[in-house]
């Protein structure tokens, strides 16, 4: 590598030959392949990656152990100013005041439809397996 190529990317070169003989002694097919669809992929790659499985795994489940909420908008202006104060850093008189727009710009609708559907979406499931599920 000479003084002037340094910071410059170098290309990675794909042969499917090498990656067979790398991969190959692990028992599974080739990582990477010659112009695969999206969809082949993303399945693929999820399937048959242990790491990327327990990950997306991990993320589901925490994700789904958080609970929904159903809010109607009382006030525009609150709603704009607590959304605008959510999206900044946080200090304690950021928090305080995001929690008073709150307060001002959303009501829990808690009776609504929606909200009694993410609570029980059918008989067999309750909201975090549900959202598990998505």
């Amino acid at each position: 590598m000479g003084i002037f190529n340094w910071g410059k990317k170098k290309e990675q070169k794909n042969d499917p030959r090498y990656n067979e003989l790398i991969f190959g002694r692990f028992g599974v097919s080739p990582i990477i392949q010659q112009n695969p669809s999206k969809e082949a992929f993303i399945r693929e790659g999820f399937q048959n990656n242990a790491t990327v499985y327990s990950i997306v795994d991990l993320i589901s489940k925490s994700a789904s152990n958080v609970k929904m909420r159903v809010y109607e908008k009382k006030d525009r202006g609150a709603l704009k100013e607590y959304t605008s104060l959510i999206g900044g850093a946080f200090n304690d008189t950021s928090m305080y005041e995001a929690k008073s727009a709150k307060k001002r710009a959303l009501k829990p609708a808690d009776n609504s439809d929606l909200a009694k559907f993410l609570d029980s979406p059918n008989p067999m499931q309750g909201q975090a397996e549900f959202m598990m599920d998505l």
